[in-house]
């Protein structure tokens, strides 16, 4: 009797144990560091929503780092060449979203004057 009382007890401890809410994952914060276009044609650079940035960095830090940039396909390339006509890349802190989008924007107006 008292191991038939024993072995209950402890089949109710493993199954009140066993019953614990456990998080597989949790998401405290949402960083974007990184935002690179890639074109077909330097027509498409026009087609960026530049103020959508502000947007999609808005729950960065103010001293984290970001990049922005855009690839622009070269249509004539030969499997050997590279895979871009232009590519470039600014970088800056998340304080200074608006000043780092005018830099892209200004290199991509010097791009499509080439």
């Amino acid at each position: 009797m008292n191991k038939i009382l024993l072995l209950l007890m402890l089949l109710v401890a493993a199954k009140l144990s066993g019953q614990e809410e456990v998080t597989t994952a949790e998401i405290h914060n949402r960083k974007i560091i990184s935002l690179i276009y890639t074109v077909d044609s330097l027509d498409e650079l026009n087609t960026i929503q530049w103020d959508n940035i502000k947007e999609i960095v808005k729950d960065n830090d103010k001293e984290d780092k970001i990049a922005i940039g855009c690839n622009v396909k070269d249509e004539n390339r030969k499997e050997c060449e590279k895979k871009y006509k232009y590519k470039f890349v600014v970088r800056g802190k998340s304080e200074d979203i608006d000043h780092t989008i005018t830099i892209a924007k200004r290199i991509t107006k010097a791009i499509q004057k080439l």
